[in-house]
């Protein structure tokens, strides 16, 4: 497949790039070798190879998310140590802002 200067001038239109034409070369030509290489791993036949999504065997590594019961004077105590609460909840600052 083969990829113009056109092509790379409409992507870099998409993604905002301003390409000198040296670089929009370098980039056609790449891309252009990219897929040629994707379309010969088409041709192979895989029909007797097992789907995988992962092979290394490693399990998700995150934790469980489990809650944990705590009596008033532990809840108590970690609400006093935080540095800003309101009626029991911990307050901290703001992720978005407001528009």
């Amino acid at each position: 497949m083969d990829i113009t200067i056109a092509d790379i001038e409409w992507v870099g239109k998409l993604a905002r790039l301003t390409l000198t034409e040296k670089e929009k070369e370098y980039y056609a030509g790449t891309l252009s070798q990219i897929f040629e290489y994707v379309e010969m791993l088409n041709e192979v036949d895989t029909s007797m190879v097992q789907e995988t999504s992962q092979v290394t065997g490693i399990m998700d590594r995150t934790r469980s998310d489990e809650s944990k019961i705590i009596n008033e004077h532990e809840r108590q105590a970690l609400i006093n140590q935080f540095t800003d609460s309101e009626t029991n909840f911990l307050k901290v600052p703001a992720v978005f802002k407001k528009t």
